[in-house]
């Protein structure tokens, strides 16, 4: 009967319910820690990511309406005991870490909604113990999505966030991008592999949030961050999501520049706008097309910033004459090459100004206009400003065929 309980958990959760309290009234069949013991050990011993599905029926069997609460309660503290003697046996890992921070949900779950504890004192106590002993896996979850991990790992670690509050999630993910900002990239690498949309919305919303509290992570990492904005936005089940318009706000609120780039093309501006000379030329054994000046933005000077590291670095490339700008000993010119110059984009936000600085990556030359020039940003315009900064000049780079939408006429 042990086998058909173990199989109905995995397969269906109300069976599984009636099963189990025909076994423990029976009597027959064992303790109901007995029983919750065997179960634990068949299915984890099978997969060690069936811990997911026993929460699941836990979780269950304590929010059914009975009358018999102190039976429910310490049935649920049972079946939690049972699932830590099991982990604490194994050798420390990623899913036993993952396994031990989805039986810490289920217990700050239980203990936040407390009122079956009111008249139960011992139990309550036994809930708080658990809770205490039990919180250093949630540093050491924030820890591991933070780092370099498996894709294995990484996916069986997150498919257990089903089964994971928001909040505990927030929670996760701001003290891991809190202790280690280098770790972003790995951070989103965790995001994508959330099983439900709503919670890598979320977890959006809490990088955000810590990024806009530092200007040095927001400096490096917002076009990583607009970078997996853009991917959730574009599942094709993004529009069902219960926080999809949180996620649209949340484009808006990137800066111009760096909703430019993630989601429209660019035009680089000093005191005029930069875009290829008509003819070719040589520079040492290159044949390009220098960047030149002109006086109008017209569709010469339209750029495209194209990455392949999830934001890190852009080609740019002007899709007029579709070359990509590189950096030749500190001249900068237009060329056919596979693969092309990557450039980083720093953002740098002073007040309510947010400036850009663009650094060429193999060079680590910062792209700048001929001449030391200096350009404000003008809020009154359409479009969308990007500024590089450094000490001898400003380069504006600015949205191309973004109109901001005009106010209504109203009829009277």
């Amino acid at each position: 009967m042990v086998d058909t309980l173990a199989r109905n958990v995995l397969l269906d959760v109300e069976q599984a319910l009636t099963l189990f309290e025909e076994l423990t009234q029976n009597g027959n069949d064992g303790t109901p820690r007995g029983i919750l013991s065997a179960v634990v050990h068949k299915l984890c011993e099978e997969e060690l990511g069936h811990v997911l599905e026993i929460v699941r029926f836990l979780r269950r069997y304590y929010q059914a309406k009975t009358e018999h609460t102190e039976h429910r309660v310490q049935t649920l503290l049972v079946g939690i005991e049972e699932l830590l003697r099991y982990l604490d046996a194994l050798v420390p890992c990623i899913p036993k870490t993952g396994c031990t921070l989805l039986v810490y949900s289920l217990v700050d779950e239980v203990f936040s909604s407390g009122a079956d504890f009111l008249d139960l004192e011992e139990s309550l106590q036994r809930v708080v113990n658990l809770k205490h002993s039990l919180e250093y896996v949630v540093r050491d979850v924030a820890s591991a999505i933070a780092q370099p991990m498996s894709d294995d790992d990484r996916h069986n670690l997150a498919a257990l966030f089903e089964q994971i509050s928001s909040e505990l999630l927030k929670r996760l993910v701001d003290e891991a991008y809190a202790d280690c900002s280098e770790g972003l990239l790995h951070v989103c690498d965790f995001v994508e592999h959330l099983p439900c949309i709503d919670h890598q919305i979320i977890a959006c919303q809490v990088l955000y949030r810590r990024m806009n509290m530092d200007t040095g992570r927001l400096r490096v990492g917002v076009t990583v961050l607009a970078h997996r904005i853009r991917k959730v936005m574009r599942y094709t089940d993004f529009a069902r999501a219960k926080h999809v318009g949180e996620m649209r706000k949340l484009k808006l609120k990137l800066p111009e520049g760096v909703y430019a780039i993630t989601w429209g093309y660019v035009n680089i501006a000093g005191a005029q706008f930069m875009a290829p000379k008509p003819k070719s030329e040589r520079i040492g054994e290159l044949k390009c097309k220098p960047a030149g000046w002109i006086e109008t933005c017209s569709k010469a000077a339209k750029h495209e910033f194209q990455t392949d590291d999830r934001g890190t670095s852009f080609a740019i490339k002007n899709t007029h004459t579709g070359l990509f700008l590189t950096d030749v000993d500190g001249a900068f010119c237009y060329v056919e090459t596979t693969p092309p110059d990557r450039w980083t984009v720093e953002v740098i936000k002073r007040g309510e100004d947010v400036w850009y600085k663009i650094t060429n990556r193999r060079t680590g030359n910062s792209l700048v206009p001929a001449g030391e020039v200096r350009v404000g940003i003008d809020d009154q315009c359409d479009g969308f400003n990007l500024v590089d900064f450094n000490e001898r000049s400003l380069v504006v780079v600015q949205k191309f065929e973004l109109q901001r939408k005009k106010a209504a006429c109203n009829m009277q």
